[in-house]
């Protein structure tokens, strides 16, 4: 993991909110979001940087709101700080939330605990089942049904 770019307290905050904006489900056997921190490869360079801004901006919001470091927060109250960071830094949260959102569903973990065919990168490429071509004589015949331009 690229632990280097982030403070183990910067990890501990990243690990909390991570699994915060998504949660694990045993009834769905889907990891947290904080999957993405273990495998190094997701970790993208832009990823990394929306982190570090937006921790530091998160350390800042729980200090002023509420006098007291993210460790010593009750789960509510990260809550609300996560709210207020998304009120104040609204364009930093939703680019933050796409980064999060990009590396969790492009996880080979999340990818099969939410049972799609094909995980990257698709070295088999994606399987079709047997069927009868001619099905589609119809279809070609029918030639081009668009208007071309220049």
């Amino acid at each position: 993991m690229k632990e280097e770019r982030f403070s183990s307290e910067q990890l501990q905050i990243l690990y909390d909110i991570l699994g915060l904006i998504i949660p694990s489900s045993d009834e769905y056997l889907k990891p947290s979001a904080s999957i993405i921190l273990e495998d190094s490869a997701s970790l993208a360079e832009e990823f990394i940087l929306l982190a570090n801004s937006a921790l530091h901006k998160i350390q800042e919001l729980s200090i002023l709101s509420l006098n007291n470091d993210w460790g010593k927060l009750e789960n509510e109250e990260k809550i609300g700080v996560i709210n207020l960071f998304q009120k104040k830094e609204n364009r930093l949260f939703t680019n933050f939330c796409l980064c999060i959102i990009n590396a969790y569903y492009t996880n080979a973990l999340v990818l099969k605990a939410i049972n799609t065919k094909s995980i990257p990168p698709f070295p088999e490429g994606n399987q079709l089942k047997e069927f009868d071509y001619l099905m589609l004589e119809n279809v070609f015949l029918k030639g081009e049904i668009y208007r071309k331009t220049e």
